[in-house]
């Protein structure tokens, strides 16, 4: 029935989200349980249990035009990952928002990309950690064909979950090395006709939505910001 028992006391502090039945990520506040589904086939998947995690990009929406790219804020041509209408149209490229990650230090980057006038997307880092961590800034690429979200090229060991209305959740895992000043993920569209990495086509666009960046070894739910940093407490019982 997607109820607690009465019985039942449940505990949790800061923003948080879950997937409803129609695939849409709900956004919650403190001790408001989550019951979890599919984002797909709408399948409950039960009473969501995460464990305390950060974003450290202060701003989940934030990104900055790269080059003659252009960025449109709150875009009306497609309904975000929530419902709303406030996600990112990039045209041409652009870089996210910035995050210091520590030094040996795994973590998860993750975003929710979409299709626009291409389906072919590259993901890049930057930045100093990067410089020093697994996954390389420049030399490595990945680039995502949203229509089906297989990677054409994946050096960097990306992995893509669907979502509903064409959305995709793409995120990678890493390890720092041993310095660091902060890191950032750029997205460039590519020739939807010829896609090639690190060829940006400045007619082309798609969207974006909800950056995270958590430390720890595995993805978990989508943490909301907006302005600072955010911690989504740990989910309890008693």
């Amino acid at each position: 029935v997607k109820k607690l028992d009465s019985r039942i006391t449940y505990y949790r502090s800061g923003p948080a989200s879950y997937i409803d039945e129609f695939g849409k990520v709900v956004l919650v506040g403190d001790n408001t349980p989550r019951f979890d589904h599919d984002p797909v086939t709408g399948e409950c998947l039960g009473l969501l249990f995460e464990e305390s995690r950060t974003n450290k990009i202060s701003n989940a929406h934030a990104y900055s035009p790269t080059g003659s790219g252009a960025v449109e804020s709150h875009t009306g041509d497609t309904k975000s990952p929530d419902g709303e209408y406030n996600a990112k149209k990039i045209t041409g490229g652009a870089s996210g928002g910035n995050y210091n990650e520590g030094v040996s230090t795994e973590g998860v980057f993750s975003v929710f990309i979409k299709a626009g006038s291409t389906n072919y997307v590259q993901i890049q880092g930057s930045g100093v950690g990067m410089n020093n961590s697994s996954c390389g800034p420049y030399t490595n690429n990945t680039v995502i064909n949203l229509s089906t979200g297989a990677f054409t090229v994946n050096q960097n060991g990306f992995t893509a979950k669907e979502y509903e209305n064409g959305w995709w959740r793409c995120s990678v895992k890493y390890t720092t090395n041993s310095s660091y000043q902060g890191t950032s993920w750029s997205i460039y569209c590519l020739d939807s006709s010829s896609p090639s990495a690190d060829t940006i086509d400045y007619s082309e666009h798609c969207y974006a939505w909800g950056q995270v960046y958590e430390v720890g070894g595995f993805i978990t739910s989508y943490i909301p910001t907006n302005g600072t940093s955010a911690t989504r407490g740990r989910d309890d019982l008693e």
